[in-house]
């Protein structure tokens, strides 16, 4: 914790369990190490309430479902029903490829996030794009409508990128 972050870090010891976090900023400024101590500590808050949680990229979300669907769709299917029946699902670098989205891909995250909003079920993301209107244009009104009410507000970092120093 330090003078860029020390917001974030407060922020998170009120953290209520059911609620989303969304952390912003540049790369390096720790979103992601924000995000799993928090997942990890849920986690070890109470194991049977949250069993089968998992942390991905968003890149490596798709890439399972594609390597699952390879063959057959209904396995494609099958994977992200992992993501969205997750205990607690933490998605690193939302939006980080830059590409568009493929039309099953929209419609992948539109059906996780749906899931996720109305069955309350904790959901952690990190992400660059630090607004929501630019997270908008990845993922559509409907997405960002969910993530925002969930979320309430999108925990902005900055500073030196650590990695580097």
């Amino acid at each position: 914790v330090d003078k860029h972050n020390q917001h974030v870090y407060r922020t998170l010891l009120n953290h209520e369990r059911q609620q989303w976090k969304m952390f912003a900023g540049p790369v390096g400024t720790g979103k992601t190490t924000f995000a799993t101590a928090l997942m990890m500590d849920m986690v070890e808050e109470d194991r049977t309430k949250y069993p089968h949680s998992i942390w991905t990229t968003e890149s490596g979300l798709f890439r399972a479902c594609d390597v699952a669907g390879a063959k057959d769709y209904s396995q494609r299917v099958k994977q992200l029903q992992k993501y969205v029946d997750a205990g607690i699902l933490l998605i690193d670098d939302l939006g980080a490829s830059r590409r568009p989205l493929t039309d099953w891909q929209g419609g992948a995250m539109r059906d996780l996030f749906d899931h996720r909003h109305s069955n309350h079920k904790p959901t952690l993301l990190t992400t660059n794009i630090a607004s929501w209107e630019d997270l908008a244009k990845r993922y559509g009104k409907h997405v960002i409508s969910r993530m925002v009410e969930r979320c309430e507000t999108m925990h902005l970092l900055a500073g030196p990128d650590r990695r580097l120093r």
